[in-house]
């Protein structure tokens, strides 16, 4: 299993020290002592570590909070894990098994967040599909980069199925791993595509966010047409 790197303060010893915990099942963890600090043990509660110190007295014990994985990185990996799932197939439950859960374990809202997505992705796969049809201007859709298929489908997935998430935070998180993963072009590809379906869906009235998701919402009335006015479905080939 990989080690986990934890670094940690403690203000009124004055003292500073990073330790390599490993991640075991049992509760009880041994640690060796780095630069005289007197680490003794750390037993593991969810995301918190409790370092168990001895400093002439007392045990002195110290909560160090394990690193929390960040959505970027969450949508990276499920990225990735469509794209095992499209190259080599094999069951939705054999690919969260092997590329989304490990490492995310003891990250639960983490490890939530990226189940949902990546099944969400599948399951609306035809969907998304044919919107990204619909808005890619002189592109045959076998044509358009794996990679750039996936991370549109994941945020048209989130605009629709995912209330609580902004649909600018979609579009920039796409456009921004599209950019590490994908060609030169890509972040201008998907960035022009998005903002397209974000306005059709919009005006479709199929946009249902809510608390943080509604932050941006404004911007779209703006650019919206007339609230009256009926929903026109894209032309073929636009």
């Amino acid at each position: 299993m990989e080690d986990t790197e934890l670094a940690c303060s403690i203000t009124p010893a004055r003292l500073s020290f990073e330790i390599r915990w490993r991640r075991l099942e049992e509760d009880v963890h041994s640690l060796d002592p780095m630069g005289g600090c007197g680490i003794l043990a750390a037993r593991k509660y969810k995301n918190t570590v409790v370092l168990d110190h001895r400093e002439s007295g007392p045990f002195i014990q110290i909560v160090a909070q394990r690193k929390m994985s960040s959505r970027r990185e969450v949508r990276e990996r499920v990225m990735q894990a469509l794209y095992a799932y499209e190259q080599g197939g094999g069951s939705p439950e054999h690919i969260i098994k092997h590329i989304i859960r490990p490492g995310l374990e003891d990250d639960e809202t983490s490890l939530r967040f990226s189940q949902r997505l990546f099944l969400r992705a599948i399951d609306g796969e035809e969907e998304a599909n044919e919107i990204i049809r619909s808005h890619a201007d002189n592109w045959e859709f076998s044509r358009i980069a794996l990679i750039d298929r996936l991370l549109l489908r994941m945020a048209i997935c989130e605009m629709l199925s995912f209330p609580d998430i902004p649909p600018k935070v979609s579009i920039n998180e796409s456009i921004e791993i599209a950019k590490k993963f994908s060609t030169e072009n890509s972040g201008k590809f998907i960035n022009g595509i998005l903002d397209a379906v974000l306005l059709l869906l919009y005006e479709q009235g199929r946009l249902r966010k809510s608390g943080r998701g509604l932050v941006g919402m404004d911007s779209l009335e703006e650019r919206s047409v007339a609230p009256d006015a009926p929903s026109i479905d894209p032309a073929p080939g636009l």
